[in-house]
């Protein structure tokens, strides 16, 4: 009698078990289908499926994403997600004013991202922060938009080779928003509005090889130490 009901016990429990894979299994394909259109549309694209179809197998594979002039002006929480092999990730051209904080955090793999031609009026501090192999950020054209950066958005980036800010409207930076970058190789800040810059802003590259595009209107006012710092290193 205690056996038969510690087995119907364990059986209702295995039932129950079953039946919440079985519901998650459905959610997870069905949140596909809620994904922003445009990101909906181009995994259905190269996963040949419709979107109630896609799991999270059919996406480990894919390693570049281009959403190139889609007119995307919004992005959810949870559009990347199962991206697991994903390393190249083009948003260039499109209509981005934000991107929610947690929008990267599942892209791991990710090396190359591009944003450029979106009018972004911010970036949040922890945007690219789990990004441990991402080596080139190209964040420029921005439209006019963009004024300011926060101190903590490259930190930790460790892999980081190129940075790409041109053409924006940065008019000052934070000191240590560069600092830790050693594998950084290439800065372009020209054409934003820049009239001075911290004395110490590179001073974690001083050994390395480095381009730095300063506009000439920035150059023509950067404080002596860090212009001198310039010269060294553009000559370098």
């Amino acid at each position: 009698h205690i056996s038969s009901i510690s087995l119907g016990g364990s059986m209702s429990f295995l039932i129950r078990v079953f039946i919440g894979l079985l519901c998650f299994s459905s959610y997870s394909q069905a949140d596909i289908c809620l994904r922003t259109p445009q990101v909906v549309a181009e995994l259905e694209h190269i996963t040949g499926k419709n979107c109630q179809d896609i799991g999270p197998l059919d996406l480990s594979w894919i390693q570049s994403l281009s959403f190139d002039g889609k007119s995307i002006a919004f992005l959810k929480i949870g559009d990347f997600d199962w991206l697991t092999s994903l390393e190249n990730l083009d948003l260039d051209d499109n209509q981005l004013t934000s991107l929610p904080e947690e929008i990267f955090q599942e892209l791991k793999q990710l090396r190359r991202i591009d944003i450029r031609f979106n009018p972004l009026t911010s970036l949040p501090e922890k945007l690219f922060q789990r990004l441990k192999l991402l080596q080139v950020v190209d964040i420029s054209w921005g439209r006019g938009q963009l004024t300011a950066l926060p101190e903590g958005l490259f930190q930790g980036l460790t892999s980081l080779q190129g940075i790409w800010l041109q053409e924006n409207k940065l008019t000052a930076l934070p000191e240590g928003i560069f600092q830790g970058l050693i594998s950084l190789e290439v800065i372009d800040l020209s054409s934003n509005k820049l009239t001075s810059l911290p004395e110490k802003i590179f001073q974690g590259q001083m050994d390395q090889i480095m381009a730095e595009d300063l506009s000439d209107r920035s150059a023509d006012k950067i404080a002596d130490p860090m212009y001198e710092q310039f010269m060294l290193r553009r000559g370098g």
